[in-house]
């Protein structure tokens, strides 16, 4: 219990050396002992546990190593340590951290071994952690197709040994792969899934791994409104990468991007850059970094922020966090292409480019149908000051004409215009112009 409240407080330091004195002390009984082994096994899996989480930051991959002791504990005994370290995660399946070419095998390699071990000590335990992770690199690598089947594979496997966390997660890349190619029927059909596995219980976060579905699809929908409102208030204080907070955050951070409130983003994203991070959500932050100073007009800047995401990226061969960034991904990566001075090859540009710009058209062909679907033409997302707002940018009115001639402040109508460009997915004054031309909406 000492050794857990220590975990618990997130002082892994100090349990890993408490854990060191009270393996001699308890190594020191009869190796048949019934109170040796279940002592010994239940503070073995707690040690795997902070291995694998310090991991993140050190970069050893040896936490199969204490799975392993405790297996060779419960063979002689019994108790099921995960009462002993329960912890709130995220959505992400691999904690590793290391850019550096390999890492992310390294940490697949001893989850594999772990799981072995795990496995053979309860039962429905974790014997598909290394095919979640595994399925999960090939994603980030562009490998949605192969990675695709094999989640599908995953999911009927969860559904008999009743590993519901593993199931979700596995979900929640079906997700994004049905995003990925604008199937709405295919991400509302997993979005129900998930919400019948609610009421089946399995694991204690399921409520919070739902929200985070939810949110992805209704912001891949630019429909913000439907967010839920844990995501919309501010970003949550640093507890892990892998801790469920973080992994809010990430989410809170997408929301932050497209209501263009991108101050408390950058200086989430700046903090984010001085701790430890999960190498797939750093990318994604980085690639959003990016495309923030896109959006804020400062091209130097968000091209030298793209060439560090690349370099973050390039050695495991990771690009989908630039895809789906969409048409901003595409219009960067068009302008990184014109400029001389930057460390990042032509072809991978070229290749993001036209990627990203697939996205964004599957992307916008799903809204579209979405609002087609259920009657919310973007006419009707607008607010009556926001088509007023709309109807004077398209008579070529600046923002400061505007707000004299509807006798309201610059804040205000900045605000305004800024929701006008979230709803029609729009980057500029021109693009929402165009947008109302095309639509018919002024």
């Amino acid at each position: 219990m000492r050794v857990r409240l220590t975990v618990r407080l997130g002082r892994w330091n100090e349990a890993v050396r408490l854990m060191e004195q009270y393996e001699k002390r308890f190594s020191a009984l009869p190796p048949e002992d019934s109170f040796r082994n279940k002592t010994l096994g239940a503070m073995y899996y707690c040690w795997g546990n902070v291995r694998a989480l310090l991991s993140t930051s050190d970069d050893r991959y040896d936490f199969d190593e204490y799975y392993a002791k405790m297996a060779v504990c419960l063979s002689k005994t019994f108790v099921d340590p995960r009462q002993y370290a329960d912890m709130p995660i995220g959505m992400w399946a691999s904690l590793a951290g290391s850019s550096q070419e390999g890492a992310p095998q390294d940490y697949i390699e001893a989850a594999r071994k772990s799981a072995w071990s795990i496995s053979g000590s309860w039962d429905g335990s974790n014997e598909l952690i290394d095919l979640l992770c595994t399925s999960e690199l090939a994603f980030y690598q562009g490998e949605v197709k192969e990675a695709e089947s094999v989640f599908t594979y995953m999911i009927g496997q969860t559904l008999q040994s009743g590993q519901h966390e593993i199931g979700h997660k596995a979900l929640f890349y079906l997700l994004r792969i049905a995003l990925r190619y604008g199937d709405r029927a295919k991400a509302e059909g997993i979005l129900k899934r998930m919400e019948d596995d609610l009421d089946k219980g399995g694991y204690a976060h399921r409520f919070f791994n739902y929200d985070v579905a939810l949110a992805w699809y209704h912001l891949a929908l630019r429909h913000t409104d439907s967010v839920p409102l844990s995501f919309k208030t501010t970003f949550s204080p640093y507890s892990h990468a892998y801790f469920a907070e973080n992994h809010g955050n990430q989410i809170k951070a997408r929301y932050h991007y497209l209501m263009r409130d991108f101050p408390p983003l950058l200086a989430y994203i700046a903090t984010m850059k001085q701790r430890e991070s999960i190498l797939y959500g750093r990318v994604e932050m980085l690639a959003m970094e990016a495309c923030v100073h896109l959006q804020m007009k400062d091209k130097k800047t968000a091209v030298a922020c793209l060439e560090k995401a690349y370099k973050e990226a390039s050695p495991n061969k990771i690009i989908m966090p630039f895809i789906e960034m969409g048409r901003d991904m595409r219009t960067l990566t068009a302008a990184a292409l014109k400029t001389e001075t930057r460390g990042i090859p032509n072809t991978w540009l070229e290749a993001i480019m036209r990627k990203s710009a697939s996205f964004a058209k599957h992307q916008s062909c799903m809204i579209s149908d979405y609002e087609k679907s259920f009657g919310r033409g973007r006419v009707n997302l607008l607010s009556k000051r926001e088509r007023e707002v709309l109807s004077d940018l398209y008579r070529g009115l600046s923002r400061p004409e505007i707000a004299e001639k509807q006798g309201l402040s610059g804040n205000t109508i900045n605000s305004a215009v800024n929701s006008v460009f979230n709803k029609l997915g729009a980057h500029s004054v021109a693009d929402a112009v165009r947008i109302a031309a095309e639509e018919k909406l002024v």
